[in-house]
């Protein structure tokens, strides 16, 4: 994946956005992102999401493309297609990437490429010497169809949902008969004719939404004063905790001046200049409900936006830049209105683009983009995109660093980084962590899938996929999967172990606990 910046940023035309009914489309290096009945085109270099009964394109083969839940997700020959909800379908062209979060109707992926369905899939078909993993076989409705040389693990469960074993299959002359379609049934593949059994009808899975705080459920914008601030520019000695609990911050000297620097600063519903109070360089952000504020014109001679000060207030909030965001957003602060030199803010929905350099922090739905800087965060249904690198997303969010960059994700998010030799990408509980350079690490969490084109390892935690190609170890924890391809490999007490030769001679598989196999011990193809 490149990443395409001019000397000024981007234009108009390359990043797009649309409503809950429209379509967007975007230009070389474009990012493309459309509502929920909408459908996103991107070109270029792009990213193209689709809103929940969208369809996303990334034509290029540099393109990353992804579905919402009754959407179809297609990309480009070096391309990511991730399905994101049920009856989804992703397909990813040659040495691509196909990952399903949820039950997906169909996965695809070229010669070479890699697909993972984390939960249920209704058809998954390979081209020759793929990777295919489904953690949710289902009896008489997984249909599976390979090329000569892929390799196919299936996952079955007992009717209580817990792991009982897995299905191994290598298709060629002494496996499974390539091109030939196959059904999961009582155990085992069976080949199947010309009918096919009637599709499973998924059931869409209920929206996370962004959680408001509870403290803030009472404030309301025209009753309340609500400031936000920086923890740095808080004195230890001005906290105090109440008898109800709450803590409450007392400025250790104060003057109702407005020029006078006694008290502490902030902005009134976070909209003004950041930088003035310190907000571009605090890790925590707070929430203070006050009972009067004065207004500050100008501090030290300069003319300020926005920015307040006070006597004493109580902490309604405290977290990360982004997570306090989230919570103004809802409360109807406007985010577009917080400015700041070294980030950019960006309100429900919007679209935030740092400054040169700089940072962008994004609402619940919105965007955060850094083309030049080294910072991206966006809250839950964000994007995060950063070409410096370190760009993180909330919970149904994408984070993308490139260069040098690391990327993160909460719980259902994807987290991609293409930071060659230096970069890395974790994923949260539920998420997708994919790596496309010689990577130092590349992380998973609980059920989630770490996939490495190179680098040091691969990683997935509990009944997690880990797949490493050309990585010098592959780990995956208790019931899940770890393949590697021409390195280590080591599982937790019933991981399967797949390690294939870096020619694809071979193929060994292997069960922890079973036959002397000891979990979180290194085993090698051959040795």
């Amino acid at each position: 994946m490149r990443f395409s910046a001019s000397e000024t940023g981007f234009d108009a035309s390359e990043i797009v956005d649309a409503g809950d009914h429209g379509a967007a489309s975007a230009g070389h290096g474009g990012f493309a992102r459309a509502g929920r009945h909408g459908r996103a085109t991107a070109l270029g270099d792009g990213v193209a999401i689709a809103g929940s009964h969208g369809t996303a394109d990334a034509p290029d083969s540099a393109g990353l493309a992804m579905a919402g839940p009754h959407g179809t997700a297609t990309a480009g020959e070096d391309g990511i297609a991730v399905a994101l909800g049920a009856g989804s379908s992703a397909t990813a062209g040659a040495w691509g990437i196909a990952v399903a979060t949820s039950h997906a109707a169909h996965l695809e992926v070229g010669h070479g490429g890699i697909a993972v369905a984390l939960g249920s899939v209704r058809r998954i078909r390979t081209d020759a010497r793929a990777i295919a993993v489904v953690l949710d076989a289902v009896d008489g409705a997984t249909e599976l169809q390979a090329g000569d040389g892929s390799v196919i693990v299936l996952r079955h469960r007992t009717k209580a949902g817990r792991p009982t074993g897995f299905d191994f299959h290598v298709s060629g002359p002494a496996g499974r008969q390539p091109g030939c379609r196959y059904l999961w049934r009582d155990g085992a593949l069976r080949q199947l004719g010309e009918s096919l059994p009637s599709p499973v009808s998924p059931v869409a899975p209920e929206p996370r939404l962004w959680q408001l705080d509870e403290r803030l459920a009472d404030t309301r914008r025209g009753h309340d004063t609500l400031v936000l601030c920086s923890e740095e520019v808080v004195e230890p000695n001005d906290r105090e905790v109440l008898e109800s609990g709450d803590l409450a911050l007392r400025a250790a000297q104060w003057s109702a001046d407005p020029v006078s620097p006694l008290g502490i600063f902030g902005l009134s519903w976070g909209e003004g200049d950041a930088d003035a109070v310190g907000l571009d360089r605090a890790a925590v952000w707070l929430l203070v409900r006050v009972p009067s504020a004065v207004g500050v014109p100008t501090i030290d001679g300069c003319a300020v936006r926005g920015v307040v000060k006070f006597a004493a207030g109580t902490i309604l909030f405290a977290g990360a830049p982004e997570a306090v965001i989230g919570q103004l957003s809802a409360l109807g602060g406007d985010c577009t209105l917080l400015v700041s030199r070294s980030f950019c803010a960006a309100g429900d929905g919007h679209i935030a683009i740092a400054p040169r350099n700089g940072m962008a922090l994004a609402s619940p739905g919105g965007w955060a983009i850094a083309p030049d800087g080294q910072q991206a965060r966006a809250d839950a249904g964000g994007i995060a995109i950063s070409s410096g690198g370190a760009a993180n997303a909330g919970r149904g969010g994408l984070a993308m660093a490139f260069n040098a960059g690391i990327a993160t994700t909460d719980d259902h998010g994807v987290a991609v980084s293409d930071g060659k030799r230096y970069g890395e990408a974790h994923a949260g509980d539920h998420g997708v962590a994919i790596g496309r350079g010689k990577f130092r690490r590349v992380t998973a969490g609980v059920a989630g899938v770490a996939i490495s084109r190179g680098g040091d390892a691969a990683i997935a935690a509990e009944e997690g996929v880990a797949i490493g190609l050309d990585s010098e170890h592959v780990q995956a924890g208790a019931n899940g999967v770890a393949v590697a391809v021409g390195g280590t490999v080591s599982g937790g007490d019933g991981c399967l172990l797949v390690a294939i030769a870096p020619d694809w001679s071979s193929v060994v598989t292997a069960r922890v606990g079973v036959d002397g196999i000891a979990p979180d011990t290194r085993y090698r193809l051959g040795g």
